[in-house]
């Protein structure tokens, strides 16, 4: 070592070399950490020999502490420097994946973008095609470039979903122009309608008129009997039937043409205006036909029953006369039993006829003709209880009979 061979002795550098044994010795001491024996004063002069050996062994020990030393901050160094380049490749790795994130992100970004514009022209409702049509565009223009490797099939979904969009918005308008037309049919059907309607209540109307006519001899007729009333009523019963059946006609068109004019759904409130009047006048129409048959029954209703009972009176009047033989104006006992006789092939017991004549003869004499019917009620009394007997003995006979079998049996 250099250093050494600065600081050994004048006989060293001249080429005078120490002993072998001398150094073997000195090397010794120096290994177990003792410090060199000291040398002559020749030797310490340097003529020949080392200098002092405790200053050689401090030079080494500088020396090798110096050397260590370096070695150490070379490896620290060397470390450091290896420590700066590994955290600059992992922090150049953690840039470049950021980087590599975010131009993913940046992608998808742009691709969702692009997918939800797609979707929404897909979705969209015929009326907004077009308009969804130009923002895909403008999506695509924006967010195209970043979409990177997707950029090219997005832009063939893009189109494609456009062509099928106005595709779809093609046949919307065409089923809009014929849903127009057919409108338009039934427009004019229904038009046609509500004329035919309106046209059948005009009639109905005014054969109301002719009925209301034909009433007239019935109602304004005074007392008429059967044979008048029914000479009278010929006519408005033809009438009448005939406005009936137009009631009829017009409430029939009604209930089945009213669903075909609703089909009109552009003008079906206005349908409905127009026939709530229409609607009014059948009504009305029907009303007033109801109310003058109604009328002409009540009349000729009271008509036949007058005569009815006109009738009955007379019957029973003839039949009085029948059976009063002396024409006293009543019956008696005898004629009174001939009654029942005579009308009921009934003799009618003698405890009824007296007690009719008890409580309705007039001066013993007899029942008068005004109470006819009170000797028609309890004949018929009689006889429901003449009846009554004969069932009752029918009974005990037929019983009285079966116990007789039953004897004979025994």
């Amino acid at each position: 070592d250099y250093g050494q061979q600065q600081q050994q002795g004048y006989g060293q550098q001249q080429g005078y070399q120490q002993p072998q044994q001398q150094q073997q010795g000195q090397q010794q001491q120096q290994q177990h950490g003792q410090p060199p024996q000291q040398q002559g004063y020749g030797q310490q002069q340097g003529y020949g020999q080392q200098g002092d050996p405790n200053a050689d062994w401090r030079r080494q020990q500088e020396e090798a502490d110096r050397q260590r030393q370096q070695q150490e901050e070379s490896q620290r160094q060397q470390q450091e420097q290896r420590r700066q380049e590994e955290e600059q490749r992992r922090r150049s790795e953690d840039e470049q994946r950021q980087r590599q994130q975010e131009a993913h992100q940046k992608e998808q970004n742009a691709a969702n973008a692009i997918r939800q514009a797609i979707g929404k022209v897909r979705q969209i409702q015929p009326d907004q095609i077009e308009s969804a049509c130009k923002e895909l565009d403008e999506v695509l223009n924006r967010a195209g470039a970043d979409a990177g490797g997707l950029q090219q099939r997005l832009q063939q979904e893009a189109q494609q979903a456009q062509m099928q969009a106005r595709e779809r918005l093609a046949a919307h308008q065409k089923a809009k122009e014929e849903e127009a037309a057919k409108m338009k049919e039934k427009e004019a059907v229904t038009t046609k309608l509500l004329e035919e309607l309106s046209q059948l209540i005009t009639t109905a109307e005014g054969e109301v008129g002719t009925l209301q006519e034909q009433a007239k001899p019935v109602l304004e007729g005074g007392s008429m009997n059967a044979v008048d009333l029914e000479k009278a009523s010929s006519s408005f019963n033809e009438a009448r039937a005939k406005a009936k059946a137009l009631c009829k006609s017009c409430t029939d068109f009604l209930i089945s043409k009213r669903p075909v004019m609703e089909e009109a759904r552009s003008v079906t409130a206005e349908t409905k205006q127009k026939l709530m009047p229409l609607q009014m006048k059948i009504h009305e129409t029907m009303k007033a036909v109801s109310q003058v048959v109604k009328t002409v029954q009540a009349k000729v209703d009271a008509a036949m029953k007058k005569e009815k009972a006109v009738s009955t009176l007379a019957k029973r009047s003839a039949l009085f006369t029948k059976y009063d033989s002396d024409t006293d104006g009543m019956l008696n006992a005898k004629e009174i039993t001939a009654y029942s006789k005579g009308e009921f092939q009934f003799d009618v017991p003698t405890p009824v006829v007296d007690k009719l004549l008890a409580l309705y003869g007039k001066a013993g004499k007899g029942v008068p003709e005004a109470d006819m019917l009170r000797v028609r009620t309890a004949v018929g009394i009689a006889r429901e209880a003449a009846a009554s007997q004969s069932r009752k003995e029918e009974v005990l006979k037929r019983a009285a009979a079966l116990e007789a079998e039953k004897v004979a049996l025994q």
